[in-house]
């Protein structure tokens, strides 16, 4: 996933990739500097992976508060304490239609 300001900042990148997890490489040590990374059964978000993004995000999109985040509204990503977490951070989760990222969302354009 990557993440990008108005004013052209970009925040390291947060990949997920399919379990099983490597047990000798960490894909991460190629030289995705501050990138985050998580492993889920088929390499999609899940609830929990989502939260994991949002620590990521929290932690490298700076301190100006509040920050709005636009983001699928599939149910993988509906969780309260997700939202919770969110509201108290600062960051104004702002959903979009259900899997219409291809269509929506800025960054896949």
């Amino acid at each position: 996933m990557f993440c990008g300001a108005a004013d052209g900042r970009m925040i390291p990148p947060f990949i997920i990739f399919p379990e099983p997890k490597p047990k000798t490489y960490d894909p991460l040590s190629a030289g995705l500097e501050g990138g985050a990374a998580a492993y889920t059964k088929k390499g999609w978000m899940d609830s929990v992976t989502f939260k994991v993004f949002l620590e990521h995000f929290h932690t490298s999109a700076g301190s100006e508060q509040p920050i709005v985040l636009l983001f699928d509204s599939v149910s993988s990503h509906i969780d309260m304490k997700t939202f919770e977490f969110a509201k108290v951070k600062g960051i104004e989760l702002y959903r979009l239609l259900p899997n219409a990222t291809h269509i929506m969302q800025p960054l896949d354009k």
